[in-house]
């Protein structure tokens, strides 16, 4: 079956993600971090441009150097530190007091950079598709937004109608959770021990998710949970 041709590839994107076990748009971000790091270091690490901007932004911030290091390109990523502490050694061993003054005024982590880039299209696109069915039905069945992501959406609707249905779907959400936190809880107890685990056993993973939003520090979610 041929898509709308009406439709682009983000609507697409974003009802795709509203079928993933994760906040859509946390997870579009992340999707987006991990293909800019695929890019960066399959094939443009030695890029001047890009080895300028990173040496600019001290590469990355915390949390995605550490993500950084998930990818299998270890001499790509030893490439990318390399130029980083290159940079600051030229800078530091030249002015100390001006590299201190850089590393305050320093640009905006690239990762983070493409995260809140992604995470703003589709939120704008979320909105764009209030009054589209499939995007609203595949809402009403997926993961539901994350808090931050939820506030940031309901936030920017003005219509009375929709925010009152946004707002009951992600209650619904809520409540169903609540319930199986309850039951996670309950199932731990001796009395009931011997019932067993279902879909209540990674209840507080995503409880975590729904509060705070998904990790971009962990490619693979789901196997995380599953190590558990």
């Amino acid at each position: 079956m041929t898509k709308n041709p009406e439709k682009h590839s983000p609507y697409f994107n974003l009802k795709d993600a509203l079928k993933e076990k994760h906040c859509p748009l946390c997870f579009l971000a992340r999707k987006s971090v991990t293909r800019f790091f695929d890019n960066l270091l399959y094939e443009r690490v030695n890029d001047p441009e890009i080895r300028g901007s990173l040496r600019l932004a001290d590469g990355f911030c915390q949390k995605h150097f550490w993500q950084l290091l998930e990818f299998q390109d270890a001499t790509g990523i030893s490439a990318v530190a390399r130029g980083v502490l290159e940079f600051a050694v030229e800078t530091w061993s030249q002015n100390p007091k001006g590299f201190s003054k850089r590393r305050r005024a320093k640009v905006l982590c690239p990762a983070c950079a493409i995260w809140h880039e992604t995470e703003e299209n589709y939120l704008g696109l979320f909105l764009e598709n209030l009054n589209d069915p499939p995007i609203m039905v595949a809402y009403e069945h997926s993961f539901g937004f994350c808090l931050i992501h939820f506030m940031a959406v309901y936030s920017k609707v003005e219509d009375k109608e929709k925010r009152t249905k946004l707002l009951k779907i992600q209650m619904s959400k809520m409540e169903s959770l609540i319930k199986e936190l309850a039951d996670f809880e309950r199932k731990h107890t001796y009395e009931f021990r011997h019932e067993g685990f279902g879909k209540e056993a990674d209840s507080r993973f995503r409880a975590v998710e729904l509060l705070k939003g998904c990790s971009d520090l962990l490619r693979d979610w789901d196997e995380f949970k599953r190590k558990i």
